[in-house]
């Protein structure tokens, strides 16, 4: 279930790198996902800030941007954390300063 989350959140970063709600007539991203997967806007903005935590956004240009939180997004599609933990783990270490280093990674 955790992986099939993982997987999931790859097929939200998708339309949000591409603008696709748009393309098809929605005002959002949280709009566009409340109508096709039928959740509410509020889980389909958490959805939405947990593919932007955890997935690599590729760049038009050839160019990766990497995930502020990459080990955690390893951790989630190994099975080894969950939404709920993504949560916990987004709060608190992206609201840590940048000197800090987020998820390990100085």
């Amino acid at each position: 279930m955790r992986r099939d989350y993982a997987v999931l959140l790859d097929l939200v970063a998708e339309p949000d790198t591409r603008s696709i709600a748009q393309e098809q007539g929605y005002s959002s991203l949280p709009d566009l996902l409340r109508d096709v997967l039928r959740i509410t806007r509020t889980e389909a903005k958490r959805r939405i800030s947990h593919a932007q935590a955890l997935l690599d956004v590729k760049l038009v240009s050839g160019g990766t941007v990497q995930a502020p939180l990459p080990q955690t997004g390893r951790a989630l599609r190994a099975g080894a954390v969950g939404p709920e933990h993504v949560d916990t783990i987004t709060k608190s270490l992206l609201g840590l300063p940048s000197s800090a280093g987020a998820d390990g990674d100085n």
